[in-house]
């Protein structure tokens, strides 16, 4: 267990209590003067994936008081220590990569990251002091980082007679990771106080960084927060990227001579934000009596309206109108005729253009107040701006694609049914009686201090933007309507869509460019706000394309790629590989186990045969995965396995 002050003070600790023995050197350091104004000290912890670090060292010798979390996930948690209060910040949450590329992300010096995790056995931990073979740590590693290995080892002076000392390498490894950590985290607060003027010490999320910016600069000025049954209506037609295969059929383009683009839009939602006439000014008013004629609503600057389909005149390979199956899937369908949908101005427009669709209005709310138009040259100055630092290799652009990327999310925040309470002992009792109504689960906490206690919220006063987040998603779908419709129009065939991109033949994007052109006015490929762009990624290569492409279901399919060597011109190959709920690298070792490439695996699939993964399986033997337990511990997943049928 490690840490690094902002002093450059470096402190390891050692042993089953190492979390505890830091805490213990952390309060002794800080637990004198008490603060200005007779508050007890405090001190503020980051870590990046707080979850690991606080459920595993941490949250056992804390009197825990609060979290912030998202599923799984703690985002920030606070508690004390024999009076010393302490605050943890994931910094995952706030800068969203791995830390193995800060180095790149912050122009920093960082070793690559190289660990064999597979030697840190439990009986091996007991030892005094654990010595293991190299060749035994090497067998752990990807032949591409076996020589890094070896050099770390002699840099960091862990070999006894002929050993690796794994203890002292871990540590080194660890302090390592810390440092990064520090100088990246304060690059980064560097970076945004530029860029926005903000302290990121203030933030738990990019998207509540984000969301302030935006809010700086005035893009939400006159833009009210719905609430209440305004807000769970308008909510309704929220509708996320469409994800989907033509027809909704399972698609197989593996015959020799195909090349395949994975054609992308350039900052999707950045591109919707700029497209948009603004955002909605004012509150909003209810749809009914004349406002139910669809030639008065639509004169309106933005409407949420209830409404039935009763025709739906042109069939589409990918349909603009969806609902919730059975199941509770999102499903886009042609056969709309008789379902009640929710839907806005913008989504409800292009359902009427493309597919001819004719309804009747039942209910809804409207704005008519106009809009404001500040983010249109806002979201147009950060892109920009990002484009400038990206040529100069100026990893403040990484700050810009934050903002862009993250600024439309808080206004769909969905309300929040839960909260966690922490309660001490002797509170338990009294919680309990006044609170039992709203208790679903209590869990005595591992270390003996106190509940951690599960409630329904009793009222919910959540608000957001909603209304704005709804346009923003609409008009995001409206720029790939545009594209993919041309091109269905044109016998241009598009196997899939992922949101923002769609795989469509090679051939097709240069046609498809041009009638496009002639029938929007406006230049289709390229890399502007607006524009699309081919977007397969092969290591070191060029013009890549895929070969054999097969699809499954939504965020399952797999690609082969095929490029050119930017340095010796040869044909390089690879793959794109997803399998939703299913890493890539458990599919790689299931390959590997089995003899099998991962085309046969997906060709198997597509027969409709039924294959178990073991999610803790890579190429080079097991992964390790943890699970967060509601007495705020963490324990090894001993057995994961998923079968997958399609």
């Amino acid at each position: 267990c490690c840490y690094v002050d902002d002093n450059g003070n470096k402190r390891t600790f050692y042993g089953e209590q190492c979390g505890k023995h830091m805490m213990n050197d952390l309060f002794n350091k800080y637990k004198n003067p008490a603060e200005k104004d007779g508050a007890p000290p405090s001190i503020t912890m980051f870590a990046h994936n707080l979850t690991y670090d606080f459920l595993t060292g941490l949250a056992e010798h804390l009197q825990i008081k609060s979290t912030i979390e998202k599923g799984s996930r703690v985002m920030m948690a606070q508690g004390t220590f024999y009076g010393l209060k302490v605050k943890l910040q994931d910094t995952y949450a706030l800068i969203t990569a791995p830390l193995s590329k800060f180095g790149k992300m912050f122009k920093l010096d960082q070793e690559k990251e190289v660990m064999p995790y597979d030697v840190y056995t439990e009986q091996r931990m007991k030892q005094k002091k654990p010595l293991v073979d190299i060749a035994e740590c090497l067998d752990c590693l990807k032949e591409s980082e076996k020589e890094q290995f070896k050099n770390n080892c002699k840099k960091w002076n862990t070999i006894v007679d002929g050993k690796v000392d794994i203890v002292k390498y871990s540590a080194i490894y660890c302090m390592a990771d810390c440092d990064v950590l520090m100088k990246g985290y304060k690059k980064f607060s560097s970076m945004i106080q530029k860029v926005c003027g903000l302290d990121v010490d203030h933030y738990v999320s990019n998207a509540s960084i984000a969301d302030e910016f935006l809010v700086s600069r005035g893009c939400y000025d006159g833009c009210v927060e719905v609430h209440g049954i305004t807000r769970a209506f308008i909510q309704k037609c929220l509708v996320g990227g469409r994800t989907m295969f033509a027809n909704n059929e399972k698609q197989a383009q593996t015959e020799e001579g195909t090349q395949i683009s994975d054609f992308d839009a350039v900052s999707l939602y950045p591109s919707a934000m700029k497209r948009l006439n603004g955002f909605l000014l004012g509150s909003p008013e209810l749809v009914e009596g004349e406002m139910t004629k669809y030639e008065n609503l639509k004169k309106t600057s933005g409407y949420y309206i209830r409404a039935k389909i009763t025709k739906v005149k042109k069939h589409r390979s990918f349909p603009l109108l969806s609902y919730i199956n059975k199941k509770g899937v999102r499903t886009f369908s042609n056969d709309m005729e008789g379902k009640i949908v929710f839907i806005d101005n913008v989504a409800l427009e292009d359902a009427i253009e493309f597919q001819g669709v004719e309804f009747e209005i039942i209910d809804g709310y409207y704005f008519n107040n106009g809009f404001n138009t500040k983010i249109i040259k806002v979201i147009q100055e950060v892109f920009q701006a990002r484009l400038d630092m990206k040529k100069e290799k100026n990893p403040i652009e990484q700050i810009y694609k934050l903002i862009m990327n993250s600024s439309y999310g808080k206004t769909c925040l969905k309300e929040i049914n839960e909260k966690y309470d922490y309660v001490a002992n002797d509170e338990f009792d009294k919680h309990m009686s006044r609170n039992y109504n709203w208790i679903k689960k209590a869990v005595k906490c591992e270390n003996g201090n106190g509940y951690r206690i599960t409630s329904t919220n009793k009222i919910n006063e959540h608000a957001n933007r909603v209304h704005i987040g709804i346009q923003i998603l609409s008009m995001s779908k409206r720029i790939m309507n545009e594209v993919m419709t041309t091109a269905e129009d044109n016998n241009m065939p598009i196997y899939y869509q992922d949101t923002d991109s769609m795989h469509i033949h090679l051939e097709d994007v240069e046609k498809l460019q041009k009638i496009y052109n002639k029938k929007y006015g406006r230049e289709l490929v390229g890399k502007q706000m607006g524009q699309f762009h081919t977007d397969f990624d092969l290591h070191g290569c060029t013009d890549v394309y895929s070969e054999k492409f097969i699809a499954l279901g939504k965020k399952c399919y797999i690609d082969c790629l095929v490029g050119t060597d930017e340095e010796t011109g040869e044909k390089k190959h690879g793959y794109h590989i997803r399998l939703k709920g299913v890493p890539t690298e458990s599919i790689l070792g299931y390959a590997k186990t089995n003899n099998k490439r991962p085309l046969e695996i997906y060709q198997g699939m597509y027969e409709g045969k039924e294959f178990t993964f073991d999610l803790l399986q890579n190429e080079h033997g097991k992964r390790i995965r943890f699970k967060k337990n509601d007495n705020m511990t963490f324990s090894t997943v001993a057995k994961f396995e998923r079968k997958i049928k399609f």
